[in-house]
This record gives structure tokens, sequence and C-alpha cells, in this order.
């Protein structure tokens, strides 16, 4: 939930991110760093997280991330971010548990001790440290989404358009169950030797419809407007009027062969878009065209919950 407000209203959260909001390459580094039993590889541990803080800086100036584990290894870890504000969501330990056995396939009975373990530590932290701390229980913002909104921008000192605040009011509305937490995201239907189709939404902006540019490899093989109407997408929430959807084609044929995955970018944010395959490749599926009627566009990004 934090993750994708924050994006909303105007956080830079970069472009690797998990569903649920979990930037990839900083959460690896605090899975590593629960394992680093050695100094030896603490130290290396430590060493990347700070390379990849520093890069974030350096590309976006104020940024934010999510890491589930955090809390464990702030004490290890905090020297190295510039300048914290840290945002703690408390949540009923026992949803939190069922969540976890649903989301790791493990029995709950494993879960709930990591789920405690994990808010004691983190809360053993807050209680320590010097830093901005905004803490508050996500049972209570999303029975009072509007409420909590203003409190939020409130607390974090951010400026929100109107317009804005009800992007985020939508987003964290109980009634909407499940939503992906990343700004720019999509689903790659169909490619071929032709063309590519599919669609794209941007978080921050559901109403937008978005100039992309397609990649194969590093290579920019189309660009184009996604702008096709899709109401599946509309229906399944992603989309606030359902134009999303693109179907490009490529100047010339091209070979399955010559190119590696297909990447979709927004040039104007200087986003990659995260797709749901890890990577998509060229293949003969049929032409590029995108399907009329499908019911759930996005099976596999159903994850991120408000």
């Amino acid at each position: 939930m934090t993750a994708g407000l924050l994006q909303i209203l105007g956080v830079e959260f970069g472009d690797r991110m998990a569903p649920r909001g979990e930037d990839l390459e900083i959460n690896d580094c605090v899975l590593r760093l629960q394992s680093a039993l050695f100094p030896v590889r603490l130290w290396g541990v430590r060493r990347a997280f700070g390379k990849l803080v520093a890069a974030r800086r350096e590309r976006w100036g104020v940024f934010g991330f999510k890491t589930p584990h955090l809390g464990q290894v702030l004490p290890v870890l905090a020297d190295k971010i510039p300048n914290p504000v840290y945002i703690y969501v408390l949540r009923n330990p026992l949803k939190s548990a069922v969540s976890w056995e649903r989301t790791h396939n493990r029995a709950i009975w494993k879960t709930l001790p990591s789920v405690l373990i994990t808010q004691f530590a983190t809360a053993l932290f807050v209680a320590r440290t010097k830093s901005p701390v905004l803490m508050f229980a996500y049972e209570d913002a999303t029975r009072s989404p509007e409420r909590f909104v203003e409190e939020f921008v409130s607390a974090t000192g951010l400026s929100a358009s109107p317009a804005t605040i009800t992007t985020a009011v939508d987003f964290i509305s109980p009634t909407r169950g499940y939503r992906d937490a990343r700004r720019f995201f999509g689903h790659v239907d169909r490619i071929n030797d032709q063309g590519v189709s599919g669609w794209v939404c941007d978080l921050a902006d559901p109403n937008a419809s978005l100039k992309i540019e397609v990649l194969l490899g590093d290579t920019v093989v189309a660009t184009g407007t996604a702008d096709v109407r899709r109401g599946d997408v509309q229906r399944a929430g992603h989309h606030a009027t359902g134009h999303c959807g693109f179907q490009l084609k490529f100047p010339t044929p091209i070979a399955a062969a010559e190119h590696g995955p297909l990447k979709l970018r927004v040039p104007a944010s200087r986003h990659e878009v995260m797709i749901d395959a890890t990577e998509v490749v060229l293949s003969d599926r049929g032409p590029p065209g995108a399907p009329a009627n499908d019911p759930n566009p996005r099976p596999t990004d159903t994850t991120a919950k408000a």
C-alpha cells in the first residue's frame, strides 16, 4: 500500500519492483544479509547495499524503496541510507501470517513467528533511531482512506493536487482489492516477427495513454502510443478509461534468433515497464493484436493489496 501511495504522490521508486512493491535488488541484498554468517560476507553485502542506494540517489535524488524484512537488519544498514524517513506500517500479525501463508506456501504456525520477530525487531529500531518515523496501522488506513491520505500527505510534507488525492484514495480503497504497486506495469499479449501487442498503465496517472518504445535487446524496434481501447483492463481496475492498449508493427520483419528479450520503455520518464514475464522472447504466436474480451488480463499481477 505505502509503495503505491508514495509513487502516486511523486516519490520515485525506480523500475525494479515486484507487483507487491518490493524493490527486487535491495530485497536481494537484505535476504543475503540475513544469511551472512561471516564478517567478510556481511561487509560485502553492506557494500553492495550502499552502492545500490548511492546509484538510486544519483539517478533520482529523493527516492523510496520497500523490502518486507528490512526491520531485522536496519541496525546494520541504516548508516548507508542518507537522510532517511522511515514509514512503518503496523498490521494485525495474524492477518499478516495468513497472507504469508498464501504467498509463500508455508503453514501458518511457521509464518506467525516470523511475522512477530519482524515486527518486534522493527519496533525496537524505531524506538532507538533519531531519524523521522511515520507509523500507522494498516487496518485504520483502509477503514477510512480519505482521512488517512489527508494525514499521510500532511505528515510526509508531500504536495498533492485534488486529482492526485482522488487517485491515492482510490488506490487504497479496500473495496478495490489487490492492486499492483509498480509505477508502470503492463502485459505483452502477442509478439511475432511482424509486431507486438499488449497494454501498459501508469499507477500515478490511471487516465494516461503512454508513449512507449519497444526494445529487443538494446535496439528500439517500434514506437507508438498505448491508446487502443482495452475494456478488460479497465474492468480489472488498472486503467480508468481503458485506452491503454498498443498494437505496433515492426518496420521490417524480425527473426527470433537475431534478438534478445523484449522490453517496453516509457521514454518521458526513463522507466522500463515491468511486464508479467521476466523476459518475453520473440516467437511466432500469431499476428499481433489485442484480445477483445479477456476477463482476467493479468492473472499473475493480483498480489499487491491496497
